[in-house]
């Protein structure tokens, strides 16, 4: 079969066509060029991000014949062999398949020899962290105190699953996730070669799927080229339909409908998606990271559809079902109650939108002045004026901040203390200590103030219209500055 896929055909051959991980090639390429070249190196990172790719460009340029160096030529009967995987004096092996004490032996008999034609003898091992431990021991001894001629490359996803004593003895080297714009860079230019026509927003789509991994996002592309037709651009649409997804825009369709609280449109509109083929644990997992994208760019100023609280407090609940659905065995289930549970913080609003809420119900015509926003709380708390002492000037209106949250209990407190003050002048409130005239104190409620008092106030028409507000409860105030 001569057809090369793109993860294979398009490999990188040289250190500075390595994408993403720069920090690497820069340090291999001035150890070798300075004569400092370790022993071992142990390559970390996620998947299809270069691990394998780097250590075969770090083989070339120690073994190339025509220039030794940092930069392999890349045409020499090494370097091609080596790309190739043919070279007799590089040896690269699957731990996952090749785990035991006794697919490791013969590693360690051919450290021994000197390398037929080469310079080194170099050993890449894929998926290290599958060997079993009684084979790292096997090659502790050789890794600590290999021939000269000897190179060990160790290439793993998991680093924190080979032992300790065969990670010190290496050069660690971690590799970072690649990102969506190199990775939608590098698809352009396999898409220019290859003489295709794909939309530009393709290759952004497909590098957002990749998740930092540039052999998952060539794999992708491979996929949409050979299952759409050719005789016409390429699009997302044809992306969705080959994948299998489902559109963005119908995730944040049901996102909408959960944020308005309607629950019936909501729970049709998952169905729907279900049965088109979905998988239930899938969607969830990726409305969880609709809600992040939301987030993020409502945090940074840009349009999103959703606000910026609603996207946290939906964050959170789809986050805890996400873990459910990953440990039970009903996903569908795990989704359903997922998005009943978000349907139902439609009371939860923006700060903003409650502060706006808030000053058009106090800035009415009728509404009296609003106190000035009361001094911070002290460790000791202030002495009690005598009611005797008749009532305190009122304090200057104070234009409330942006952004501020409105303390509604210290609001109520300065009105009803605004209204006993008025009380007291009026005769119809017990006078202070000492006072001859006067009828009994009432009974004081939890509040300190009389019963009646507080019965009054909460059938005032603008308690009843705040209260009303947030529908008869008050999720969480915060009270900024």
């Amino acid at each position: 079969m001569s057809y090369l896929v793109f993860a294979r055909k398009y490999r990188p051959q040289t250190f500075d066509e390595v994408i993403g991980q720069e920090h690497v090639g820069k340090t291999l390429r001035n150890a070798i060029a300075g004569g400092r070249l370790a022993q071992a190196y142990l390559f970390c990172g996620p998947r299809g991000v270069g691990k394998t790719t780097m250590a075969r460009i770090l083989a070339k340029a120690v073994n190339c014949s025509v220039s030794p160096g940092a930069e392999p030529c890349g045409t020499c009967e090494i370097c091609t062999g080596i790309a190739a995987g043919s070279d007799v004096d590089v040896l690269e092996i699957d731990a996952a398949s090749n785990r035991k004490v006794e697919d490791v032996e013969p590693l360690v008999d051919a450290s021994r020899y000197l390398p037929t034609r080469a310079t080194h003898k170099i050993f890449i091992v894929d998926e290290a962290h599958m060997l079993s431990k009684h084979a790292w021991n096997a090659l502790l001894k050789t890794l600590e105190e290999p021939p000269p001629h000897v190179l060990f490359v160790f290439a793993t996803t998991e680093p924190q699953k080979v032992i300790e004593t065969v990670r010190s003895r290496c050069q660690r080297f971690d590799f970072r996730r690649i990102t969506k714009k190199d990775i939608a860079r590098k698809l352009a230019r396999i898409v220019e070669a290859e003489g295709l026509l794909v939309e530009p927003g393709v290759m952004d789509e497909i590098a957002a799927r990749s998740t930092g991994g540039l052999r998952d996002a060539e794999t992708m592309l491979d996929q949409l080229i050979s299952a759409a037709p050719g005789d016409r651009a390429l699009t997302t649409a044809d992306l969705v339909a080959v994948l299998g997804d489902t559109p963005r825009s119908v995730r944040l369709g049901l996102l909408g409908s959960a944020a308005a609280g309607d629950m019936q449109a909501t729970l049709t509109a998952a169905n729907e998606i279900v049965d088109a083929g979905a998988d239930a644990g899938a969607l969830l997992r990726q409305l969880f990271h609709d809600l992040h994208d939301t987030a993020v760019a409502r945090a940074r100023g840009e349009d999103a559809p959703l606000g910026l609280d609603w996207s946290l407090a939906a964050a959170e609940v789809v986050g805890n079902h996400l873990a459910l659905a990953d440990r039970s065995r009903a996903p569908r289930a795990t989704l359903d109650l997922a998005l009943l549970a978000v349907a139902r913080l439609g009371d939860v609003r923006d700060l903003e939108d409650l502060v706006a809420r808030l000053e058009r119900l106090s800035g009415g015509a009728s509404a009296a002045p609003r106190p000035a926003d009361p001094a911070p709380r002290s460790a000791e708390p202030a002495p009690a004026v005598p009611r005797a002492a008749g009532p305190r000037p009122p304090a200057a209106p104070a234009a409330p901040a942006k952004g501020r949250t409105v303390d509604l209990r210290t609001k109520l407190r300065a009105k009803t203390e605004e209204r006993a003050r008025g009380d007291a002048n009026s005769g119809t409130l017990a006078a202070g200590p000492g006072s001859e005239a006067g009828p009994a104190p009432a009974t004081r409620g939890g509040h300190g103030l009389p019963s009646e008092e507080i019965a009054r106030i909460r059938a005032l028409p603008r308690v009843q219209e705040v209260l009303g507000a947030f529908r008869g409860r008050i999720e969480h105030i915060r009270r900024d500055g």
